[in-house]
């Protein structure tokens, strides 16, 4: 800092004291002392206290006089800016510091006045020369003006940037209905404590575009986009935290969902409609595309059946259909390991295969410790060669409409899902299998079963010969 800045600087800090000398006096009801300004070599201060007339009983002279030397400070060394401010206390005093970048606009017009009214002056004298003396000098003058305000005006947006903009401490509840715009919410921002000037948080708002090419913290923010909602928000943030909360929109609350095994496409969208997560519709719409399938799978199925891993899992309300197949999917490669993948390729299976056979296995089983059993019958009868027949898949082929009873016109029903009237595995999977039925699938017990009839207890009897099925469901099943 300069000798120049240094003697402003002290008359700024002097007229301060005299200020506060001023006001106690004033609350106290007692005469104002004299005081006299500090010595000065340099004659212009003398002149500048001569012609401002100061007052000594005046606090509010006083005051304005310490913001004009102060900027006489900064002027005189640009560059100790910071440490004059610093200094003088402003950087906790938001009054004066507005005051000053208030003065510094106020003086830049009046330079610019006072070179429109000499070139104005000159040119009414016809002095050639001297005219373009003065637009030279005018050029000068404006191009100094410019150049101070841009300069204050950055500083001064810089400060709001960085510095919080509430009037309060702790938090606080904000509401923003649907459709609000800007101008909108700087007012319910005001009204709630979080911000204390409306109208530049409004502007901040406006012009982020072009703001975010000057200030480089602001392209963090990318985009602005006001999200309604009801915010919990803290009154201590700076106004570019503020716009942060504001674009990523209140913190939601998830929704607890549970798939069940054994659980098909349609029961799975009925979940997720009444939960409130998305559109059974909607859900479904992709869950039966083969094309969405192949996307989101990596290999061919003729719908995502199956591939919605049993589980709970968290979601938002209103989440797309898509994300919650995608996360589902997801969990179900991750069960599915490479393991899994190895011994369905030493059974001469595609991961396809393997959880449609799982899918059967689920749903023919009522008790967790037959599945191993059960999936041995299907084993042994697709290496025989014979039909697998089993009930779950023909009553899979008349979903939706199915109304709960199977009927001997049902097993004639020539769909594709129909084990008794074709061979080998349908399609694909008539359910989502869960990790145990999936290692039932692919590690069977090792046995010579080809039958199995239910006990009506949740478990089932199990047999070699046709005969001795027929006898077990002779007693289980036909006397029932």
């Amino acid at each position: 800092m300069n000798p120049k800045a240094q003697e402003w600087l002290k008359l700024s800090q002097w007229l301060r004291q005299r200020e506060q000398q001023i006001r106690r006096a004033n609350q106290m009801g007692a005469s104002v002392p004299t005081a006299k300004p500090p010595n000065f070599e340099d004659a212009e201060f003398l002149t500048f206290l001569q012609e401002k007339n100061v007052v000594e009983a005046d606090s509010k002279l006083c005051q304005q006089l310490e913001i004009e030397a102060a900027y006489q400070a900064i002027l005189a060394s640009p560059a100790s800016e910071k440490a004059i401010v610093a200094t003088l206390g402003y950087t906790h005093d938001q009054s004066r510091l507005d005051a000053l970048y208030a003065h510094a606009a106020n003086y830049t017009r009046w330079l610019e006045d006072e070179a429109s009214r000499e070139a104005s002056l000159l040119q009414r004298t016809g002095r050639r020369g001297r005219w373009l003396q003065v637009i030279g000098l005018a050029f000068v003058l404006i191009v100094f003006a410019v150049g101070g305000w841009g300069y204050f005006t950055y500083k001064g947006w810089k400060r709001y940037l960085d510095h919080p903009a509430g009037t309060q401490k702790g938090n606080t509840k904000l509401v923003v209905p649907r459709g609000s715009d800007a101008e909108t919410v700087a007012r319910l921002l005001k009204k709630a404590g979080v911000i204390s000037q409306e109208q530049r948080f409004f502007l901040l708002v406006r012009y982020h575009h072009y703001l975010k090419n000057i200030f480089p913290e602001l392209q963090r923010i990318g985009r602005v986009r006001l999200r309604a909602g009801t915010y919990n928000i803290s009154t201590s943030l700076t106004p570019q935290q503020i716009l942060s909360v504001l674009r990523k929109g209140p913190r939601r609350r998830s929704i607890r969902l549970t798939i069940p095994e054994g659980f098909n496409i349609w029961k799975i969208a009925a979940r997720l409609e009444k939960k409130g997560i998305c559109r059974k519709a909607d859900f479904l719409r992709y869950a039966k595309d083969p094309n969405y399938s192949r996307k989101v799978l990596g290999w061919d199925a003729p719908r995502l059946e199956g591939y919605l891993y049993p589980d709970t899992y968290r979601f938002y309300k209103n989440t797309p259909p898509t994300k919650v197949i995608e996360r589902m999917v997801s969990r179900f490669k991750k069960v599915f390991n490479p393991t899994f993948r190895r011994r369905a390729k030493d059974l001469g299976w595609t991961i396809h295969q393997a959880t449609t056979m799982a899918s059967i296995v689920e749903k023919e089983t009522g008790q967790k410790k037959e599945r191993p059993k059960i999936s041995s019958v299907f084993h042994n009868r697709l290496r025989r060669k014979w039909k697998l027949q089993t009930d779950p898949t023909v009553i899979y082929g008349l979903l939706p409409k199915f109304n709960g009873n199977i009927t001997k016109k049902d097993l004639r029903n020539p769909h594709k899902y129909n084990t008794y009237r074709h061979k080998g595995l349908p399609p694909g999977p008539i359910a989502s299998p869960g990790l145990a039925a999936l290692r039932a699938a692919l590690y069977p017990l090792k046995t010579s079963y080809m039958y199995f009839v239910a006990k009506n207890d949740g478990s089932h009897v199990f047999s070699r010969t046709l005969r001795e099925h027929n006898k077990w469901v002779n007693l289980y099943q036909k006397r029932r």
